[in-house]
């Protein structure tokens, strides 16, 4: 079965040009300027999203922020690579590296929202029962804090289980855990009527039930993002 993903960027990028092939006016002479968009699937841009590029040896971190066109020009110094970090709605999320060349000068980005799946990784429930942790709270005010700044977006929250016991005792759990986490989100100030919640029971695995890492796995929350054109 297709393991789902556990975030909606899908990345790609067009190799930089060496220095001087292309126009560089406006970056420092040890700087590289990078050309970034972002997108959903269907090429509608997205507004508004802050991407921050971590350089791996010098720590630096240069942040921008899409424009109406979807668009932010970064200046990245030269030699290094650097660990690319979306904005998601629980937080930051790595979604992949760029290297940019001792003799780069110009090149593009394209951050492509693919998927509409956010996994929940640290949403825990007492075991058999439908009661958050409160080591759930963090991530769950993460969410909260998304939603409120991205106040057009309207999701599910999808329970899962693993395939411990029968299919009648996991879809009923997997709702109920589902109908808590919702709950968490009106009882904080987001709208009721932007949030559904689905319990899938063990029908959509993403590992091997057969072990206990693979059943840790299974049991999961996750968001779904129901409407992805923001515009």
């Amino acid at each position: 079965m297709k393991k789902l993903l556990t975030t909606i960027l899908f990345l790609s990028l067009a190799a930089f040009a060496a220095k001087g092939k292309t126009a560089t006016a406006t970056a420092d002479s040890d700087k590289a300027i990078l050309h970034v968009t972002a997108k959903d699937y269907k090429d509608r841009i997205y507004k508004g999203e802050t991407i921050q590029f971590v350089g791996r040896t010098s720590k630096i971190t240069i942040e921008g922020k899409t424009d109406a066109n979807g668009s932010f020009d970064a200046e990245l110094p030269r030699g290094e690579t650097y660990d690319i970090l979306f904005q998601s709605l629980s937080g930051p999320y790595n979604c992949g590296e760029v290297k940019v060349p001792a003799n780069a000068g110009e090149g593009t980005w394209t951050v492509q929202f693919e998927n509409s799946v956010y996994e929940l990784k640290n949403v825990l429930f007492d075991t058999g029962k439908a009661t958050l942790r409160s080591e759930s709270n963090k991530e769950l005010n993460k969410l909260v804090e998304g939603l409120q700044k991205q106040d057009t977006l309207k999701i599910e929250i999808a329970g899962h289980t693993d395939n411990q016991g029968g299919a009648d005792y996991n879809n009923k759990l997997s709702q109920a855990r589902a109908e808590s986490v919702r709950a968490y989100l009106i009882e904080h100030g987001i709208k009721a009527e932007r949030i559904t919640a689905k319990g899938y029971g063990f029908m959509q695995p993403v590992a091997d039930n057969s072990s206990e890492r693979g059943r840790a796995q299974n049991r999961r929350t996750e968001v779904h993002i129901l409407n992805l054109n923001r515009d």
